[in-house]
């Protein structure tokens, strides 16, 4: 795949794959004190080498561009220089974009299809389908599916959307098969939840449809989904949708739907969500307050007000709410709740909120001591 980057003929490419496993004995030397000094040197002596067998063909290498290509690539950070005389890419983004480049230019994506999962290959699956067709490779992945118990051909697939020309021949099959997924029960709730993140980053305009259409379904989760993609692809069309779920039975789906709103963002969809702080259950009372923290221009300002409301359930809702605001205002606003108001369920809330703020969430595992220190 670097070759496709370089000007070079495709007999250089031949006479490097005829050294592979030279190459390949060179890169993977064990020897602790080869460093890139000495894999340049060594290199050089390899290139000479294949430029000498090439000699005779009428499309030679060009020797300045050959020699040049690794250490280039090194200086520009597309590689780096690894333990033991090894290179590898920087970032995998690098090697799945040039492996997709090529597979573009060449062919041959399909052979990845007998190919274990990993980065490589799903990256290189991803940049090929912004510049190759991969109707071929979908195909196989939608139907095998459902034998796969963690759908990673699937999830795979449902990620070439995102940046896909919006002509491809391809693409609106991709997204009936992905959208089919969808009404599957039987799939797990998170396995549906990535594609209809997929679907809504796929840039389809017509696709906020298709998660309303979700939300008059009987499934609970199928609701769920649907005011998740509704959200996630700021459809306001379906605010009146999202506001009848609000005050149905399912929580769940209610907590979904308050995040949809506040993610939609305008007058109404915000307007249903205090209307469901100030009327709806206690779950979704709670639900909504914590979604209005996500909004720091509106949301904040309905979380300020309710805190002084008469209403003791909407002051312990807030109270939540205010426990997601990492601001001192809200640490102020709840030290008041918690030492003045006159409801012991207000302050109990209020109490936990603090407690959470103050609690240090360790997000780097510490070392753990050498063995012979430990106790039996």
């Amino acid at each position: 795949d670097l070759e496709a980057e370089q000007t070079t003929p495709a007999t250089a490419i031949e006479g490097l794959e005829d050294f592979a496993d030279e190459l390949d004995a060179l890169l993977g030397t064990d020897d602790s004190e080869a460093d890139g000094a000495l894999i340049d040197e060594e290199l050089d002596a390899l290139l000479d080498e294949i430029d000498q067998r090439e000699s005779s063909s009428t499309e030679t290498v060009k020797d300045q561009n050959v020699r040049r290509m690794l250490p280039e690539l090194v200086r520009s950070n597309i590689l780096t220089y690894r333990p033991n005389g090894r290179i590898g890419f920087t970032h995998p983004v690098l090697l799945g974009y040039l492996a997709g480049c090529g597979f573009a230019q060449r062919g041959g994506a399909a052979q990845l299809m007998a190919h274990p999962y990993w980065c490589g290959k799903s990256l290189a699956w991803e940049y090929f389908s912004v510049k190759g067709n991969v109707g071929e490779l979908m195909r196989p992945l939608f139907e095998t599916a459902e034998a796969d118990p963690l759908k990673r051909g699937l999830l795979v697939a449902a990620t070439w959307t995102r940046n896909a020309p919006p002509d491809a021949d391809w693409r609106s099959n991709a997204l009936r098969g992905l959208a089919r997924f969808l009404t599957i029960d039987s799939l797990p709730f998170t396995v549906r939840a990535k594609l209809v993140t997929a679907l809504a980053f796929s840039g389809e305009s017509s696709i906020g449809g298709l998660f309303r259409r979700l939300l008059t379904l009987p499934s609970p989760d199928a609701r769920k989904l649907g005011a998740l993609g509704c959200g996630l692809a700021r459809y306001d069309k379906a605010v009146h949708e999202l506001n009848e779920l609000l005050f149905q039975q399912d929580n769940s789906v209610g907590r979904a739907a308050c995040i949809a709103l506040v993610a939609i963002g305008n007058n109404s969809a915000l307007e249903a969500v205090t209307s469901a702080l100030l009327n709806a259950s206690d779950e979704i009372r709670q639900a909504a307050a914590e979604a209005l923290a996500s909004d720091p221009i509106e949301g904040y300002a309905v979380l300020q007000d309710g805190a002084k409301v008469d209403d003791l359930l909407v002051r312990r809702a807030v109270a939540y709410g205010l426990a997601r605001v990492n601001q001192p205002w809200a640490r102020e606003i709840l030290d008041d709740l918690q030492l003045n108001d006159d409801q012991w369920a207000v302050r109990s809330a209020a109490e936990q909120a603090i407690q959470s703020l103050e609690e240090v969430t360790q997000v780097m595992p510490t070392p753990e001591p050498e063995l012979f220190t430990l106790t039996w």
